[in-house]
């Protein structure tokens, strides 16, 4: 027997034995640890290629491992030759709402500015919020409404009638408070805000003067 041929053979009593120890709930949860770690989905001759069984077990714990998955938060899809980990429909309303918190942990200098504007000049139209940071706002005006950050609460009384921009009850549960009253006092001084008075200086912004 060549040496190839020896080291094969070696290898198939080695996973036989190893197999010989696995029983089937153990070895659904090495199949799904290994479909939750994958970078993308994985087709049958991946799978075997990883864990050395043989085919027709691994085919008959991926229907088994399926099965588990009803009524579960994950499902195992398969689709194209290849199978993958997923979200199950029906939680996908809670998916997105987990996934706009996360959004939210990271919002960009431009969405800041924009939230601190509509929160601390509530009601303000989106040619308001431009003038005072002096730049275009529509796209982190529109992402914000994505987060349910701000919303539209009215039109403006100015020809044309521009929507106004107030923010929701989703901004004072994400930074923790009961009402605009509890909003952190802002330095009269702070830079943006020092282009709100010089953007509206017949209608001042109604901000909190630091107790500093």
């Amino acid at each position: 027997m060549s040496p190839m041929n020896s080291l094969a053979s070696a290898d198939a009593l080695e996973v036989r034995r190893e197999l010989a120890q696995l029983g089937p709930a153990q070895r659904l949860a090495i199949l799904e640890g290994v479909l939750f770690m994958a970078s993308g989905p994985l087709k049958l001759e991946d799978l075997k290629e990883a864990l050395g069984w043989p085919s027709a077990l691994i085919h008959q714990d991926l229907k088994a491992l399926a099965d588990n998955l009803q009524g579960r938060g994950i499902e195992l899809v398969h689709s194209g030759g290849a199978w993958r980990l997923s979200t199950a429909p029906p939680i996908a309303p809670w998916i997105e709402r987990f996934l706009r918190c996360e959004q939210r942990k990271r919002l960009s200098k431009a969405q800041l500015e924009t939230l601190a504007i509509v929160a601390y000049r509530q009601p303000v139209t989106r040619a308001e919020i431009e003038v005072y940071r002096g730049a275009r706002s529509d796209r982190p005006l529109s992402q914000l409404e994505d987060l349910n950050l701000v919303k539209s609460v009215g039109r403006a009384p100015v020809p044309g009638h521009p929507i106004q921009y107030g923010t929701t009850g989703d901004f004072l549960r994400y930074f923790g408070l009961n009402n605009l009253a509890q909003l952190p006092e802002i330095s009269l001084e702070a830079e943006i805000f020092r282009r709100l008075q010089v953007a509206a200086p017949g209608n001042p912004p109604v901000l909190k003067p630091s107790s500093n």
